[in-house]
């Protein structure tokens, strides 16, 4: 009678657990495959632009004896479909290199850390331009920078 008894209690006991078991994996399952947050899709590919601008003479800001800038600028500009964009913004983008190269003096532009400082600033600039097509300025490359 206490095997019977016994077998019994097993039995319940089963059917109490392997239930509950199954719940729970399917539950498990179903917010794996169902409920669990789904991954951001990933942005559109980024295109790089080369952009060169036509030389440029412009005065610097020296106010003891008139100096000159005559330079070629080269941007790298990222984004989708930069080229569509920036061909549109030709004239912005020469305005806004422009203003910040007559911000320089002659003495400032001598030095390596002087030119690197202009290129930062032509960055900012032509990047607060092209901010509203999302595009981004990787890089400002001067092809020629002459003084006078």
């Amino acid at each position: 009678m206490k095997a019977r008894s016994a077998r019994r209690a097993r039995g319940r006991v089963l059917l109490i657990v392997l239930p509950a078991v199954i719940l729970l994996a399917g539950g498990g399952g179903a917010y794996f495959f169902l409920l669990r947050p789904k991954s951001p899709k990933p942005p559109p590919p980024q295109e790089t632009y080369d952009y060169q601008l036509d030389d440029l003479t412009v005065n610097l800001a020296d106010e003891q004896r008139p100096h000159y800038l005559n330079t070629s600028v080269g941007l790298v500009i990222a984004g989708v479909a930069p080229e569509e964009t920036v061909q549109t913004l030709d004239a912005q983008i020469r305005d806004a290199v422009i203003m910040v190269i007559t911000q320089h003096t002659y003495g400032d532009l001598l030095t390596p850390e002087g030119k690197t400082t202009l290129k930062d600033n032509i960055k900012s600039a032509v990047a607060q331009v092209l901010q509203e097509d999302e595009l981004t300025v990787e890089d400002v490359l001067f092809t020629a920078f002459v003084m006078d």
